[in-house]
C-alpha cells in the first residue's frame, strides 16, 4: 500500500480564493475504517470529541460542530456474500455551502476571508437541518 504525503494546513490556513483549489483525496479502496483520519481531523483542527452513546460501531452517527469527518461501516451485497465497505462523510468546505442557508440558527458559516466553512458549537443546537 502507497501513501502520499503532502504538507497540511488547518482549514483556516487557505488564502483568500484558494479554498476551491484544494480536496482531500479519499481512496475506498486504501480504507481499512481505523477512523485514524476522524481523529487527525478533530486534532488537527482543535476540536473536542462528542459524547456517544455506544450504540454502534457507527459512532460518531454523523457530522456535528465537533465532528467534521465521519467514517461509516457499509455492508454492500457482493457475489459471494456481502462485503463490508468504508464510506466517508466529511465537510467539503463547499464555494456555496447548503447547509449554511438552511441552518436555523447561523451556526455554520462561511468565512469569507479563508474560504473555510466554520461550524459554531456555541450557537449549534444539533438540530442536524
Amino acid at each position: 500500500m502507497k501513501v502520499f504525503y503532502q504538507e497540511m494546513r488547518p482549514c483556516t490556513s487557505f488564502l483568500p480564493g484558494d479554498a476551491a483549489m484544494y480536496a482531500i483525496l479519499y481512496d475506498a479502496s486504501l480504507c481499512i475504517g481505523c477512523r485514524a483520519c476522524q481523529v487527525a481531523c478533530k486534532r488537527w483542527n482543535g476540536l473536542e470529541a462528542d459524547e456517544t452513546e455506544g450504540i454502534d460501531l457507527g459512532n460518531p452517527q454523523s457530522l456535528t460542530a465537533n465532528t467534521w469527518n465521519v467514517v461509516k461501516y457499509v455492508w454492500v451485497e457482493e457475489e459471494g456474500g456481502p462485503r463490508l465497505h468504508f464510506v466517508t462523510n466529511r465537510c467539503m468546505h463547499c464555494l456555496e455551502p447548503m447547509c449554511e442557508a438552511v441552518c436555523p440558527v447561523r451556526a455554520i458559516v462561511k468565512d469569507e476571508e479563508t474560504g473555510a466553512v466554520v461550524i459554531h458549537s456555541e450557537r449549534c443546537v444539533g438540530c442536524l437541518a
